[in-house]
């Protein structure tokens, strides 16, 4: 899941498109059974460039009452 910003929600894109990005995470996060693992990484890949570039997180991960709902895992390598 894709959950950096300019991806999720698409910046890029008018209102309306912001929000059925929030409705579809919205349901996402919802219809998990037992977890929802959202996982975000400090760099991503541009195919269309060829590069990468730091990844912030997407602004629906710091939606009023996720937080608190959230648990952070960090792996390391």
């Amino acid at each position: 899941m894709d959950m950096y910003k300019w991806i999720i929600p698409n910046e890029f894109g008018d209102e309306s498109s912001v929000q059925q990005d929030l409705n579809l995470h919205y349901v996402g996060l919802t219809r998990a059974k037992d977890a929802c693992y959202i996982m975000n990484g400090t760099a991503r890949f541009r195919n269309k460039k060829n590069d990468y570039i730091f990844a912030e997180p997407s602004l629906f991960l710091s939606k009023p009452g996720l937080a608190e709902r959230r648990k952070d895992v960090r792996w390391e390598m």
